[in-house]
């Protein structure tokens, strides 16, 4: 349980900064 709650909030705190950072950039949502 631990595990894969672990692994399910790593790759989506990952995917979060690049995106909104990316949008700010360029305008252009990458998501």
């Amino acid at each position: 349980d631990g595990g894969r709650t672990t692994y399910a909030v790593i790759p989506t705190l990952t995917e979060a900064p690049p995106c909104r950072r990316t949008t700010q950039s360029s305008t252009e949502p990458t998501c």
